[in-house]
């Protein structure tokens, strides 16, 4: 494995400030953790079957609907994604982006969009809204390979984290009761934005946001699989977090510790 590279933001920290978003070029290319899920992914597919291979989509055609379901909720256990969302090289980066004691939110994961695959892309949304954990948390987005318009990505709205937490409604009533389950969809913004960019990117960039700020996925019309890697973190240094108990999505909901509601402007 080649050694570790620090990820140097060389003074974009007041651009991240002010548009909520860096696209950092190749900053996750260079780290053994990055080649080292390349290569567990190889492998662990392989298990399903032997026409498996990452850059490419024709193996898709050799396995099963329920086998691929399987293979992709296996994705999230895989020991080099933790290794990569923990590395020293994302928590330092997000130091140089504010926060204080940075922890790894355990929401990190390893996306498989398929063409056309619609049904499973995100509407407008701010990821604190489902994942809660401090105002000042952020998000790395590192895609696997190219991403942009027709091959998938992610819009943003540059600068509207600035605004705050924004105005939402359930889309189904029992999103708050007790023991609710969360999903993205049982969320929607009261009024949706408009300005959005698309983001561009190849595989190793990061693409690192706010929590805070808008943004969605967009179709994916090519022929490929779209590989994405998200990783989170939350600041432990933050006051109103560890006032409300250092909340997570996935353990609790909005709905049920509404801490964030201060942040509305």
């Amino acid at each position: 494995m080649t050694p570790d590279i620090a990820i140097d933001l060389s003074g974009q920290a007041e651009r991240f400030a002010q548009d909520g978003y860096l696209i950092l070029r190749g900053a996750a290319a260079g780290l053994s953790e990055f080649q080292a899920l390349r290569d567990e992914v190889q492998r662990y597919g392989r298990r399903f079957t032997a026409a498996f291979d990452l850059d490419s989509d024709s193996w898709l055609e050799s396995i099963g609907e329920e086998d691929l379901g399987t293979f992709y909720r296996g994705l999230r256990y895989l020991p080099s994604l933790t290794r990569l969302a923990a590395c020293d090289a994302f928590l330092n980066l997000a130091k140089q982006l504010g926060l204080g004691f940075p922890v790894v939110m355990h929401c990190y994961n390893l996306r498989m969009d398929r063409p056309q695959a619609d049904r499973h892309l995100f509407r407008w949304h701010q990821d604190s809204t489902y994942l809660l954990g401090s105002h000042n948390a952020v998000t790395a987005w590192i895609p696997l390979g190219r991403v942009g318009p027709g091959l998938g990505s992610i819009e943003v709205v540059p600068g509207s984290h600035r605004a705050g937490l924004r105005p939402f409604i359930a889309t189904r009533p029992d999103v708050m009761d007790k023991n609710a389950a969360l999903s993205p969809a049982d969320l929607a913004l009261e009024r949706e934005p408009e300005g959005g960019i698309e983001v561009e990117a190849e595989a190793g960039d990061i693409v690192v946001f706010s929590q805070l700020l808008l943004h969605r996925s967009t179709p994916n019309r090519s022929r490929c699989i779209r590989w994405t890697v998200q990783a989170r973190f939350a600041d432990l240094d933050e006051a109103g977090f560890r006032e409300a108990g250092f909340p997570m999505g996935d353990a609790t909901t909005i709905f049920r510790s509404p801490y964030l509601a201060k942040f509305h402007h």
